[in-house]
């Protein structure tokens, strides 16, 4: 596809360390032109689990652990010199079998919370 520019580009994160990534995804914007998002999905976790259970960096293991991962790729994002054009916090739970599409391949939709 040459002379193909995406307008949009989507940094999906979940909160590792790999800073090629981010570069990576802000090179191509800054090649292309195109708008930069990130954003981060996560699943709510019950009151009542285990907090032993729970990654360190959920803790607090609601939306606010969730918050400092997507804030902490934005911060890696602006070290690089680059601009975010829209940040994105997703409520959502994986895909599971029932979310496959006709061809049995997965459905790479966000499935809504329940």
């Amino acid at each position: 596809m040459e002379g193909y520019r995406p307008e949009t580009i989507l940094l999906a994160t979940d909160g590792s360390e790999d800073g090629g990534l981010a570069a990576a995804a802000v090179d191509l914007s800054k090649r292309t032109g195109a708008k930069l998002h990130v954003a981060h999905a996560w699943v709510p976790v019950s009151h009542l689990a285990n907090p032993s259970l729970v990654p360190a960096r959920y803790h607090p293991p609601r939306e606010e652990g969730a918050r400092r991962i997507l804030d902490e790729q934005l911060r890696r994002v602006e070290q690089i010199e680059s601009t975010v054009s829209e940040a994105h916090l997703v409520e959502g739970r994986p895909p599971t079998r029932s979310s496959t599409s006709p061809s049995g391949s997965r459905d790479p939709r966000p499935s809504a919370s329940g």
